[in-house]
């Protein structure tokens, strides 16, 4: 569901974000225009959909010491209910940085930088996706290139292969 650009009577500040995976060459990016007053809940949505992740797996906004997320009653935990808070309201400023972590076991961390707020453009729809550069990894790619890693260190004893780093989540 698109946001119109212009609401009658009012003027809807855009944010500007760049979100980059962090820890991959060449780097993975996007550059995303969303509403400022968009819920936390809908920003994960739309940033992991624009980076090209299919969004199976859990999430979370690292703001500073704070954590936003979807709530869980069987995982208690510190995590703030995303559903309540907006963008404007985690990185009210230009240069505002947080980090958006997705799939929790494989540990993808990113960085999301409010690059700009600007007004609204009449006719443009939000959120819109105006740039980047490379794809996310493939999920079960990812895998075979992890395996791969932690029993390449693998010896042989006795016909049995022992591996290293096993009991780790791929």
């Amino acid at each position: 569901m698109s946001a119109r650009a212009t609401k009658k009577g009012s003027v809807t500040s855009i944010y500007r974000l760049k979100i980059a995976l962090l820890s991959v060459k060449p780097q993975i990016w996007r550059r995303i225009e969303v509403e400022s007053k968009v819920k936390l809940s809908r920003l994960s949505r739309i940033l992991l959909m624009g980076m090209g992740w299919s969004e199976l797996h859990l999430h979370q906004f690292v703001v500073g010491n704070a954590c936003y997320g979807i709530l869980d009653r069987d995982f208690p935990n510190d995590m703030i209910d995303e559903a309540k808070f907006t963008l404007s309201t985690i990185a009210p400023c230009v240069k505002d940085r947080f980090r958006l972590d997705y799939d929790f076991g494989d540990g993808w961390e990113h960085r999301v930088v409010i690059e700009d707020i600007v007004e609204a453009m009449p006719g443009v729809m939000y959120p819109r996706c105006t740039g980047g550069a490379n794809k996310v990894p493939a999920g079960r790619l990812w895998r075979a290139l992890w395996l791969r890693r932690f029993t390449q260190g693998s010896r042989r004893s006795g016909g049995r292969t022992e591996r290293r780093g096993v009991g780790k989540s791929p």
